[in-house]
């Protein structure tokens, strides 16, 4: 499965950043992955980036009215299947927000075994998935 990550600057510097690239890094194992954002920094081996130009950086209110433009054009031309977006873009997102239902099933992203957390969170996106193509038929 391919998954969108929507997000207007990735790092490990920001919390929703950080949090962003640990999702990434555990789902990276059996799906690809595509990031939109307008800097990229610290991704992980394979994730594919897709830059999202910045016309204005003030006021903020035109740097994401033109960012959300350019995502959403993006997005209409993609095959993707899911699309993960945080902070402002969240509302571009099909598990919204997917921070939330990962926290409230219990997983953890810095305890247990890696692999096994990349199984759960992988079932549990089949199942978002799922629900969401039901949801549209």
């Amino acid at each position: 499965m391919t998954i969108d990550f929507v997000i207007q600057d990735i790092n490990k510097t920001g919390g929703q950043e950080r949090s962003t690239l640990e999702i990434i890094k555990n789902l990276i194992v059996n799906n690809k992955m595509r990031v939109l954002a307008s800097s990229h920094a610290d991704l992980p081996k394979g994730v594919s980036q897709t830059g999202v130009p910045v016309i204005f950086r003030r006021p903020l209110i035109l740097k994401d009215f033109f960012f959300h433009i350019f995502v959403k054009f993006l997005i209409s031309r993609s095959k993707t299947k899911l699309t993960h977006a945080t902070g402002t873009c969240a509302f571009f997102s099909d598990a919204d927000p997917m921070n939330k239902i990962i926290s409230g099933s219990g997983l953890c992203f810095k305890e247990g075994d890696p692999a096994d957390l990349a199984l759960k969170m992988q079932m549990m996106l089949e199942n978002i998935f799922q629900i969401s193509e039901e949801l549209v038929n």
